[in-house]
C-alpha cells in the first residue's frame, strides 16, 4: 500500500511541477494511477490468458472495469489525499524506481502480447491454414488498385 501512495504521490509532483491548473490535479492523478493500474491488470489477464485460454473481456466490459477501477481508486486513495500526508520526498531514487515499474509493466505486456501471438499464429498453421491472404475477402479497393497496376 505504501509502495502504491508513493507512485500516487509521484504522480501528483509531476503535475503539481508542470500544470499551472491547480483544480484539476487530482483528476489528472487519478487517470493516470488508474491507466499504470489498468495496465498492469491487463497484462496478468494477458498472461492468464495465454496459458488457460480464457476470454471473458469484451469492450464494454473493459470500459466498466476501467472506470470502476478510477471510481475505487479516486474514493478509496485520492479523494482524503493520505498520500500527501504520509511524508513522502520527491528524490532521484524514488523517481528511478518509479519508471522502472513502469517500464517493466509496459515490456511485460508487450512481451505476453507477443506470446499470445505467437500461439494465435500456431493454432492457425495446425489448422492446416498456412497463407493468411486466404482468410482476407477480396475487396473493391484491392481490385481496383490490381486494375490500376496492369493497366498503366
Amino acid at each position: 500500500m505504501k509502495s502504491y501512495q508513493y507512485l500516487l504521490f509521484r504522480i501528483y509532483c509531476l503535475f503539481r511541477d508542470t500544470i499551472k491548473d491547480k483544480e484539476n490535479i487530482f483528476v489528472s492523478v487519478t487517470i493516470v494511477s488508474t491507466l499504470v493500474f489498468f495496465i498492469l491488470f491487463m497484462c496478468f489477464y494477458t498472461l492468464f490468458d495465454y496459458f488457460f485460454t480464457f476470454r471473458i473481456l469484451s469492450n464494454f466490459i473493459v470500459i466498466f472495469f476501467l472506470i470502476i477501477i478510477g471510481l475505487l481508486n479516486y474514493y478509496l486513495f485520492i479523494r482524503d489525499k493520505k498520500f500527501l500526508e504520509r511524508g513522502f520526498k520527491k528524490d532521484k531514487k524514488g523517481g528511478v524506481l518509479i519508471v522502472v515499474f513502469i517500464l517493466s509493466i509496459i515490456f511485460t505486456f508487450i512481451g505476453v502480447a507477443n506470446m499470445n501471438r505467437a500461439k494465435i499464429i500456431k493454432k492457425i498453421e495446425d489448422r492446416g491454414i498456412h497463407n493468411t491472404k486466404q482468410l482476407k475477402k477480396k475487396s473493391l479497393e484491392g481490385r481496383i488498385r490490381n486494375w490500376f497496376d496492369e493497366t498503366f
